[in-house]
């Protein structure tokens, strides 16, 4: 399943996710901002696929804690808005790329679960970035 897949591929996931950003263009882009904000989101999301498949239950609040964090750090680095959001879709592209590459058997279920993920952890990691580095009441 989706969960095991990401184990076994964790770091491929990341190197792939890492090229991917530095190859962008954009303004200090350099795949610097993924040692921390993208494997946290990818362990979140194991967690998640795993919760998802025996409760259909999502810590929502631990993957935007994450994110918020991630979001952050990037405006802290100078990154654009742009650039938030294309790491996680970044993620989205090498999980399913390799998946598609290796043939693995995914459910869509878990693919829909890997969506709902990036759209709190995209939320969440905008929303901070949007704040600036002192958050609003």
């Amino acid at each position: 399943m989706l969960d095991d897949f990401i184990v076994a591929n964790r770091d491929a996931i990341v190197e792939l996710t890492k090229a991917r950003v530095a190859a962008r263009t954009g303004p200090n882009s350099t795949g610097q901002e993924l040692p921390d904000g993208i494997p946290a989101f990818l362990d979140h999301l194991i967690v998640a696929l795993r919760l998802a498949d025996r409760t259909d239950y999502i810590d929502h609040e631990r993957i935007r804690e994450s994110a918020t964090k991630h979001g952050r750090d990037l405006l802290a680095k100078g990154l654009t808005i742009a650039q938030v959001v294309h790491d996680y879709g970044d993620v989205c592209q090498v999980v399913t790329g390799l998946a598609i590459d290796q043939r693995a058997n995914v459910p869509t279920s878990e693919f829909q679960v890997l969506n709902l993920c990036l759209d709190d952890a995209i939320a969440a990691a905008i929303t901070a970035f949007a704040e600036g580095p002192h958050p609003r009441p």
